[in-house]
């Protein structure tokens, strides 16, 4: 499952070994416990990804062969593409959320990967 987290603070992205539906449960339930409104609902969510990434290449041929969730690959300009996912929305108020979704393991691990070292080194 991969999992991408918008904060008052930014973007923040993770891949999580646990699957989407196990997560949910667990989610749903501590909202209910804690009495904290949930609205899940499906959606989509976007986010930019330099070219020069040492495993942009990489990532393109993975999602080329994704079968599990259409991604979406569109030209921002000539330093960055936008890669767009389907998945689920997750909030309890409307200015922070999660968004969730199940791609196949290398898909999730390129682009945690890109996410982490694009944090770190700034490409």
């Amino acid at each position: 499952m991969l999992k991408l987290m918008y904060t008052e603070f930014g973007l923040k992205g993770e891949q999580v070994t646990e699957s989407l539906e196990d997560w949910m449960v667990q989610r749903s339930i501590f909202a209910l416990r804690i009495g904290q409104p949930l609205n899940i609902e499906p959606g989509r969510a976007s986010f930019l990804v330099s070219i020069d990434h040492p495993v942009f290449d990489s990532l393109v041929e993975q999602i080329l062969l994704e079968t599990a969730t259409p991604i979406d690959i569109c030209s921002v300009d000539e330093e960055y593409v936008e890669i767009s996912l389907d998945g689920s929305w997750i909030a309890s108020n409307d200015h922070e959320g999660l968004f969730i979704t199940s791609l196949q393991t290398r898909t999730e691990h390129l682009i945690s990967r890109v996410w982490e070292t694009a944090q770190t080194a700034k490409i």
